[in-house]
């Protein structure tokens, strides 16, 4: 049965008519709103943004993480993404294999717009170099987290995030090449000691990190 059908039905039974439509998350609090966007996959979060302009405002102010595909085209969408998402405190950019990558142009850009960043995951970033990782290490010293693999930087980079970002808890190094075609002189540095967690996988002279080791007694 059609609801035409039961409207018109419902007088003849002597029922009082049912109570017209109403979008029921209006009466949510926006906190309410974005708890329930945090339980959703991105993909279901991202479609949910686009329904009405409260659902894409609370969306872009409670999101804190996003997850860019990094290739070197991104820079020019960066601003106005992070422009929108100007909450976020964690971010992941990833390249697909054999595609250039983003450079250290666009990871300034990304410093400059989060520089509250906690959480930063580089993953086939190769056009990524220790300058442009020096640069962002200064940008954004409250980082917390560093997650990187298959990327171009190598010692002197990962010594600058070390270095500067005074709050590193979690360093993850997976398969790393630079430390073998550019040794460091010395080993990669103690930091500040706080460094809780560290992770390295097919990195070659993994032993440069000895210092960094023994200087993190909450490891």
């Amino acid at each position: 049965m059609n609801c035409q059908l039961v409207n018109d039905v419902i007088p003849h039974l002597g029922l009082d008519p049912p109570p017209p439509q109403q979008d029921l998350t209006l009466l949510l609090p926006s906190e309410c709103l974005s708890a329930v966007f945090a339980k959703l996959p991105a993909s279901d979060r991202n479609n949910c943004s686009l329904v009405c302009k409260r659902w894409h405002s609370v969306d872009a102010t409670s999101r804190g993480h996003a997850t860019l595909e990094a290739r070197h085209d991104l820079v020019k969408h960066i601003k106005p993404l992070l422009l929108r998402f100007d909450h976020l405190t964690s971010i992941s950019l990833k390249c697909p294999r054999h595609v250039l990558s983003i450079d250290d142009s666009a990871l300034a850009l990304v410093a400059k717009m989060s520089p509250n960043l906690h959480k930063l995951k580089l993953k086939s970033c190769r056009a990524i170099t220790d300058a442009g990782l020096e640069h962002f290490s200064k940008a954004c010293p409250s980082l917390r987290k560093l997650s990187c693999s298959s990327c171009g930087f190598g010692a002197i980079g990962l010594n600058a995030i070390v270095l500067n970002c005074g709050d590193l808890e979690d360093l993850s190094v997976k398969r790393f090449k630079r430390l073998l075609e550019n040794p460091p002189l010395d080993a990669i540095a103690s930091g500040k000691g706080k460094l809780r967690r560290l992770s390295l996988k097919d990195v070659c002279n993994a032993q440069f990190f000895g210092t960094l080791i023994s200087s993190a007694k909450g490891l």
